[in-house]
């Protein structure tokens, strides 16, 4: 196939099939789903030791993604996951498909110091930190310092100036907003 020097103008691409691209977004097919197999099983997280309905997981992330509305977030705005794969990754993931949040897998393999720079350049809003692994919390202390004297609501920080809240998994090791007040 040669390249063209055209600009691109749309992101969809027609490849011919016998089925066609439906148009949904993945919240639309995740709500579908939920709908049509609300008691069925949708992940077991063996090591949580966890089981979640596809239900359980869209009346979840709703209620997260009311939580995220309430902080300010809309569509377009960006939500950093920073940490291991539990069911909270899966909650903010699914949570942004509901309100047309961007989500940025923030990778633990790159060195701090280069994660204030992330932050700032793709203006990450809010910060959602998994509980694991077990030193994260000290890790977000030495990437954003003001979580150290600070609260984790209305951060004014002076490296990531687009940062406004970090949320945490994990309820007792950070100053963090607890995952568990966007729950209950």
């Amino acid at each position: 196939m040669a390249q063209t020097s055209q600009k691109l103008t749309s992101s969809y691409l027609h490849v011919p099939h016998k089925r066609p691209c439906s148009g949904k977004t993945t919240g639309q097919l995740f709500n579908e789903r939920a709908n049509n197999n609300p008691d069925k099983e949708m992940y077991v997280f063996y090591a949580d030791k966890e089981r979640k309905t596809y239900k359980q997981m869209q009346d979840e992330s709703q209620q997260f993604a009311r939580g995220l509305l309430k902080l300010g977030l809309k569509k377009g705005d960006t939500l950093g996951i920073w940490g291991g794969n539990h069911y909270e990754w899966l909650l903010a993931y699914l949570a942004s498909f509901q309100i047309g949040v961007i989500t940025v897998h923030m990778r633990m393999d790159f060195p701090l110091s280069v994660q204030p720079k992330i932050i700032q350049k793709l203006g990450i809003k809010v910060i959602v930190l998994m509980r694991s692994p077990s030193d994260l919390c000290d890790k977000a202390c030495q990437v954003i310092p003001e979580l150290a004297v600070n609260s984790a609501e209305n951060l004014n920080c002076q490296g990531t100036p687009t940062l406004r809240y970090v949320i945490n998994a994990e309820t007792t090791k950070c100053r963090c907003e607890s995952l568990f007040l966007f729950l209950h």
